[in-house]
């Protein structure tokens, strides 16, 4: 209860609006407010004691106006709340130090009022409140040497005991004033300083992030020009080679020139099957026909496809389903591309010596044009060659593999990686060299079209960002 009401004390004057710079330095005026009042109230009873009637009663007048402080700040009149503190203990101290004489010790209690102009006002754009309030200190300093000359006869006769207790009391007090004073300015500061290296570790972080962005975009930017031009030159051989197609199939009509022309018709065949993923890959216009679908109906007729390819290299294929919903939203035919695509890859990653490809498939929530969404996560799991980082980096970039054939021109994850952006879906992936991959897809559970925002500019950086 009593730390809850030190706490409420404390930050008085605080609200949602109130400057983070301005938190501190009222929680701070708040705090050392505290531990005035509770310095203070001893004073009384002491004086009291020593039936120093006008001394107890400036007591009161002292704890009314520090409680003034703490209506100040609730009014947002923050300046005016320190220059209270500071004023409040300005006049008092010449009085007590005049009027209970030097060996009361009452002027030690300047050492803590001469560092609050310190703590109030410790930055540049303050320094003239900060002046302002040596000012009054000093002044008040003079003031009680000028009393002590003019008016001595003011100060009242005390014996030994009195003042020997007096002055005990005087320097516990100043050293319970002057410490607490000191840690609660040392502690802000520390926090500051604490959260001021977080921010230059999260700005140095970001830093090198957004090189490492700036890197990948230009990768990106390469291989985007290229295949562009790759798929313009795609697009000049499709008319002739359908030409040729045409030729060759009203020569197989003729019987002397009939294997010549399979010939023709299997060379056709071959470019066609390298030129159709480059004229796809760039299409952003591509139709899908979305509509909901059981997503393990789909896995599973894909694995029948694949089971022979897989029992010829003795490798074991299976499904583990832990759905409680299957039903996802997109093209099955597309997805289904996704999947032969991936369980071939998996197949090819093990070779001819044997292993392991799971299909795992599990509800999980994913952030999906930034919003987050139910959906369904396929895991395909194999245990072949893996990936070593350097590559794992490349492998949804097109024209790059690590299996490169007359066949193979690098676009297979590409056009994966596409078809499920298209379906506003997740791809990631991870591996192990020499242990294995895990290729991770994303899909929407929900029955709403997928939204078709507006791409965002990924090579808008300028060229200078980084320099100077």
């Amino acid at each position: 209860m009593i730390k809850q009401f030190l706490v409420f004390l404390s930050n008085i004057g605080i609200i949602n609006q109130t400057p983070k710079n301005m938190i501190k330095q009222i929680r701070l005026t708040n705090q050392i407010g505290i531990i005035v009042l509770v310095s203070a109230i001893p004073y009384y009873f002491i004086f009291s004691k020593f039936n120093l009637t006008l001394a107890a009663n400036i007591v009161w007048v002292i704890l009314f106006l520090f409680l003034l402080t703490f209506t100040l700040n609730h009014y947002h009149h923050y300046h005016m709340a320190k220059m209270v503190v500071i004023l409040t203990q300005s006049l008092a101290f010449p009085f007590y130090s005049v009027y209970l004489g030097y060996p009361s010790g009452a002027h030690l209690l300047f050492v803590p009022l001469a560092i609050l102009p310190l703590i109030f006002y410790p930055t540049k754009d303050v320094k003239n409140y900060r002046r302002l309030g040596f000012s009054i200190v000093f002044s008040s300093m003079i003031i009680m040497a000028v009393m002590h000359r003019l008016f001595p006869f003011f100060t009242v006769p005390l014996d030994n005991v009195i003042l020997t207790n007096l002055n005990g009391f005087a320097f516990l007090t100043t050293l319970g004033l002057v410490l607490p004073q000191v840690n609660i300015f040392n502690q802000s500061e520390q926090q500051a300083t604490e959260r001021l290296f977080e921010s230059n570790m999260k700005l140095n972080q970001a830093l090198v992030d957004l090189k490492e962005s700036r890197n990948a975009q230009m990768l990106l930017t390469q291989h985007a020009d290229y295949a562009k031009l790759v798929q313009s030159i795609a697009h000049e051989f499709k008319n002739p080679l359908q030409m040729l197609q045409g030729t060759a199939e009203v020569g197989l009509k003729y019987e002397e020139s009939r294997d010549l022309f399979k010939v023709v018709l299997q060379s056709v065949d071959r470019l066609n099957y390298v030129i159709h993923p480059m004229l796809n890959y760039l299409n952003t216009e591509e139709k899908y026909e979305f509509k909901p679908f059981n997503i393990i109906k789909t896995i599973k007729d894909i694995v029948i496809l694949s089971k022979a390819n897989c029992e010829s290299k003795q490798i074991e294929l299976s499904i583990v389903d832990k759905l409680s919903q299957s039903t996802v939203y997109g093209d099955p035919k597309a997805i289904g591309q996704v999947f032969i695509n991936l369980i071939t890859n998996a197949i090819d990653a093990i070779g001819n010596q044997g292993g392991v490809i799971t299909i795992e498939c599990i509800n999980e929530m994913f952030v999906s044009d930034e919003d987050a969404v139910d959906g369904v996560k396929i895991n395909f799991i194999d245990n072949g060659c893996g990936l070593n980082e350097g590559d794992l980096k490349r492998i949804f970039v097109p024209f790059e593999s690590s299996k490169k054939t007359k066949s193979n021109v690098g676009l297979g994850l590409s056009i994966v990686s596409k078809i499920i952006k298209d379906h506003h879906g997740l791809i990631k992936a991870s591996s192990t060299l020499n242990k294995g991959t895990v290729i991770s897809i994303f899909l929407q559970t929900s029955m709403d079209q997928p939204r078709n925002k507006p791409q965002k500019d990924l090579f808008n950086l300028e060229a200078d960002f980084f320099e100077g």
